[in-house]
């Protein structure tokens, strides 16, 4: 079957939740914000469906200081659609969007074990011939106990949406 991607909505915000739960290391936020974001982002988010079965996840808004930037929170691909490019699809769908007009800038963390998630945002910036640049945001440290890993920046532009 053919992945299609869409919009959340904010009665998906429970599937989400599974979702996410199921994609360690994601940190999982509450039910209560997979449904605020469905309503209150939706037009900055999208699922992917498989079947009319979400597959696929990504979260994103974009900063209130910079109305350019779109920042990536999370995106999230169920274990049986992996290796499928769903998130990269995710990814470019949205940011064919209305939404995503005036965008010239991606950011998103990684932490340094996420390959996977490193290498969705480098090919996204060699696709779109532009110039992926990082360093460190948040530091081990600035966890509770050090239960997590850095958090590196991931900063892509620029991007013109406009012409793709």
């Amino acid at each position: 079957m053919k992945i299609s991607y869409r919009h959340p909505t904010l009665e998906d915000g429970s599937i989400i939740y599974d979702l996410i739960k199921s994609c360690p290391p994601l940190d999982l936020n509450s039910q209560y914000y997979y449904h605020i974001i469905c309503h209150d982002f939706s037009k900055t988010c999208v699922v992917a469906e498989d079947d009319k079965k979400i597959i696929g996840f990504l979260s994103a808004y974009l900063k209130p200081e910079q109305a350019d930037c779109l920042f990536v929170w999370q995106a999230a691909v169920a274990t049986e659609a992996r290796g499928r490019k769903v998130a990269l699809n995710m990814l470019e769908w949205l940011t064919k969007q209305a939404k995503c007009t005036n965008v010239t800038n991606l950011e998103t963390t990684i932490s340094p074990a996420n390959q996977a998630s490193q290498n969705i945002f480098k090919r996204f910036a060699k696709q779109h011939n532009t110039n992926c640049q990082t360093s460190t945001f948040l530091k081990a440290s600035h966890f509770d106990y050090n239960s997590h890993e850095d958090e590196i920046l991931y900063k892509i532009s620029p991007l013109n949406f406009k012409t793709n």
